[in-house]
């Protein structure tokens, strides 16, 4: 996974320009979430206001994504080689390797 994070003022026609780097493969998947951090004048000294709009925020990131933090790593060791034949067996080897680094 690549993170690119990028701090930019708000520009009065409310666009923003995103350029991904060359390393990226063209057609890889990507999730793009834009954070707008909003302080008024008044709650920039009540910490229930700060705590309020920090928890908007964290909210308003993860109905973007459209998934909890976790759920886009489902399945993705399902394919494998490492935890492909028989779970008993799988389990049984790593035992023993932890029973052997003690």
């Amino acid at each position: 996974m690549i993170v690119l994070q990028k701090t930019v003022e708000t520009p009065p026609d409310r666009s923003v320009f995103l350029k991904i780097p060359r390393n990226v493969p063209e057609g890889t998947p990507a999730v793009i979430t834009i954070s707008v951090f909003k302080q008024e004048a008044d709650t920039a000294d009540n910490p229930l206001e700060k705590f309020k709009l920090l928890a908007e925020e964290k909210t308003a990131r993860r109905k973007a994504c459209g998934k909890r933090p976790f759920e886009g790593l489902y399945g993705i060791l399902k394919d494998s080689a490492a935890f492909s034949g028989d779970p008993v067996e799988i389990v049984r080897k790593m035992r023993e390797e932890w029973d052997a680094a003690r």
